[in-house]
């Protein structure tokens, strides 16, 4: 595989890292588990070692901001958060002397940033993600998702019921509501699912480990948040990864930047099946059944706010596909900005966040938007079947996918 295909700047590589590095965090680490994780963070640090690749995409201040940033929480992990104890203490001082050359990188790019310079051409990004259209008509793009999705400024109000912390065992629930409704499962994945308070020590909730899927929410989610982010984004991600081979344990997934693309975009698709479900009888009921909710809001009510908060949801991930463009163009964070507010027709800080989210890795935010919308134009009518080809073929990339892979009967 070539250098594009893998990644063609650092912090992708470091964006891989920090998914190695939130396998540590997962509680009652088994030996096994352990001895696996660290093979992963073996074979990472050798890619980033080998790197011949620049250390950004481009030197906007902003992305070397957010970059910054992005160092600071990984240096965090591995010198306070549980990968410090259970790294070899070699590695772990590896790790931290690749952060710290990039960092100090970066800086000295912020200091030189005043001519704005792009040292990764957009093609090679849209490779790399297995992508190759990704910047094709991207205005067009834009407009149909804007006009799709329509402009409603904000998340709709979250209502009473939905404010209240979300239970471990409703967070379950969900995920087999998810799983069974929208993604259309015959067997249920086994997830070690539980609520943590150690957020800033994951880079993504869901991973497998040798024995298990593991699943953390955070113990701040209220049940609006649960369902805006988490569901059915994560219960996706989990039912993806119960595919892959198992017997690779921690290594099924390894988040480099083709395998990312593509299962962020089947979580988008799933969440678009969401919209379509969620006015079903059977699905808005159990929904409401799972809260206890009786006569608080009614089934209608709560399958209402669960396609209007969907809904505004695209209208921010199309953002960040708008943030990607105009940043490798060359505009900065308040022109960015400025350009979002005025398309989107959502407000400032949303259109500041979203601007943001991404931007150390560009690319990432458009993939999403592109991604979800490449599976629609090729047929696609299920998850699972964006999931495995009709062969029993497990789809993980969009490098690994033809057109006689898909499965486009309902």
């Amino acid at each position: 595989m070539s250098r594009i295909v893998t990644a063609p700047a650092e912090t992708y590589q470091l964006n891989t890292l920090g998914s190695v590095l939130g396998r540590y965090a997962i509680p009652n680490l088994s030996e096994k588990s352990l001895k696996q994780v660290n093979y992963m963070m073996d074979v990472t640090l050798t890619e980033i070692s080998e790197s011949t690749v620049p250390p950004v995409p481009h030197n906007n201040p902003s992305l070397l901001d957010e970059a910054l940033s992005f160092n600071n929480k990984l240096l965090s992990q591995v010198e306070s958060g549980p990968a410090s104890g259970l790294l070899p203490v070699n590695i772990r001082n590896e790790v931290i002397a690749r952060l710290l050359a990039h960092t100090a990188v970066c800086e000295e790019l912020k200091i030189k940033s005043s001519i704005w310079q792009r040292f990764v051409e957009p093609t090679d990004i849209a490779i790399a993600y297995g992508l190759p259209n990704l910047w094709k008509d991207s205005s067009q793009v834009i407009l149909e998702e804007v006009s799709r999705w329509g402009y409603q400024m904000q998340h709709p109000a979250v209502p009473e019921v939905l404010r209240r912390k979300v239970a471990l065992d409703e967070t379950r629930q969900l995920m087999s509501l998810m799983w069974r409704k929208v993604i259309g499962v015959t067997t249920e994945p086994k997830v070690n699912t539980y609520l943590t308070k150690d957020t800033q020590n994951y880079h993504v909730y869901w991973s497998p480990t040798a024995e298990t899927l593991d699943y953390a929410t955070p113990v701040t989610y209220d049940r609006a948040t649960q369902l805006s982010f988490d569901l059915p984004h994560n219960a996706t991600h989990l039912v993806h990864l119960d595919t892959l081979n198992s017997s690779d344990g921690a290594a099924r997934y390894n988040d480099n930047m083709a395998q990312r693309a593509y299962f962020e975009a089947v979580t988008v698709f799933s969440e678009a099946q969401t919209i379509k479900v969620a006015s079903n009888v059977e699905f808005k009921d159990e929904l409401a059944s799972i809260f206890g909710l009786d006569d608080e809001i009614m089934p209608d009510n709560l399958s209402e706010w669960v396609i209007a908060d969907r809904k505004y949801e695209f209208k921010l991930r199309a953002a960040r596909y708008a943030a990607d463009v105009l940043m490798l163009e060359g505009a900065s964070l308040e022109e960015c900005v400025d350009e979002i507010y005025q398309t989107f027709g959502v407000s400032r800080k949303d259109a500041a966040q979203e601007t943001k989210k991404y931007l150390p890795w560009t690319g990432l935010g458009a993939v999403y938007t592109a991604g979800y919308r490449q599976l629609e134009s090729l047929g696609i009518n299920t998850v699972m079947s964006a999931i495995k080809t009709p062969q029993g073929k497990v789809i993980d990339s969009w490098h690994c996918l033809g057109a006689s892979d898909i499965d486009t009967e309902l």
